[in-house]
């Protein structure tokens, strides 16, 4: 998502919800750009304990339950390059 000062970002969200999305047990992000490589983009977790530099190191992976609320903040310099996906599992419901 792009804010209109050019600023790539997500707000708070939950990556599990109907249909589709039902079928999410855990999502999972790969940091690919150096830490040095931007300013901002930092993943952050709502009402969650972590390290938050350690989110921001090249080649780490971070797995989390679908029905955390993560964001990441708007990026004011350089380009944050990360892999996201999710694992599928029988719906809840």
């Amino acid at each position: 998502m792009r804010d209109r000062s050019g600023g790539d970002h997500y707000d708070w969200h939950v990556d599990i919800g109907q249909q589709a999305n039902g079928s999410r047990k855990l999502g999972f992000t790969v940091q690919l750009s150096a830490s040095a490589d931007y300013d901002g983009g930092n993943l952050e977790f709502l009402n969650a304990a972590y390290d938050p530099k350690a989110l921001r190191q090249q080649g780490i992976i971070v797995v989390f339950p679908a029905y955390f609320t993560p964001r990441i903040t708007p990026v004011t310099r350089g380009e944050r390059i990360a892999m996201v996906g999710w694992i599928h599992g029988d719906s809840y419901s």
